[in-house]
């Protein structure tokens, strides 16, 4: 027989604590204020976040034209040797 699983019992939620007090001590004024304080964090956080999206943004855009360019430089390197070596055979074959 398998054992029974109970429900476990929820431990009673600790009183929000604002500014150092419990919200339930608080005024209406008292709460208007810390949520315009909170509403400006928002505002602060959101602001940072889009900052940081659009330097992100940049970043990986620099990093796909830099490769991009990495790798153009060396296919033109690439084609450079070729025509080296072509050229270096064709003086042997003009020396023998």
């Amino acid at each position: 027989m398998a054992p029974k699983k109970g429900k476990k019992k929820k431990s009673p939620k600790a009183p929000t604590i604002i500014d150092g007090r419990p919200a339930a001590e608080m005024n209406k004024e008292e709460l208007e204020e810390h949520l315009g304080r909170i509403r400006e964090e928002l505002d602060r956080e959101r602001e940072e976040r889009n900052y940081f999206q659009l330097e992100r943004d940049r970043i990986s855009t620099f990093w796909e034209i830099t490769k991009r360019q990495l790798d153009e430089k060396k296919a033109e390197l690439r084609n450079k040797d070729r025509e080296l070596e072509d050229a270096e055979e064709q003086h042997q074959a003009e020396i023998k």
